[in-house]
């Protein structure tokens, strides 16, 4: 189930491109949501897995709006990189115990009474 770190790194770009409107930093969005996807799962690449959608996409938002002083318009795009970062961080990823317990709910006959 890796596969829903990167569907939301993917919306992340889409909504990257509705609030950009920039072809190079959407296509560097879609990069990084195949890194998401590329990087393997264990606990240490679900750090990792933000740190390159939050890095690449800080970066392509961050460094054009502060060489031209930041105006209300970059406001959005920063928005949606904290969002698209924060969510590739919070979807719980295989190795984790959120995604066993969704995976694996508890039985309602788990006491033994029928």
């Amino acid at each position: 189930m890796k596969i829903l770190k990167a569907l939301v790194a993917l919306v992340g770009a889409v909504a990257t491109w509705f609030a950009t409107m920039s072809p190079e930093l959407t296509g560097a969005a879609v990069l990084a949501a195949a890194a998401v996807f590329w990087l393997p799962n264990s606990k240490e690449s679900e750090y990792a897995k933000t740190w390159v959608v939050a890095f690449v996409l800080g970066a392509g938002v961050l460094i054009p709006s502060l060489a031209d002083g930041f105006q209300s318009a970059d406001v959005w795009p920063v928005i949606v990189t904290v969002l698209t970062a924060g969510g590739v961080l919070l979807v719980p990823g295989p190795r984790t115990a959120a995604f066993k317990a969704l995976r694996n709910p508890p039985s309602r006959y788990a006491d033994g009474l029928d």
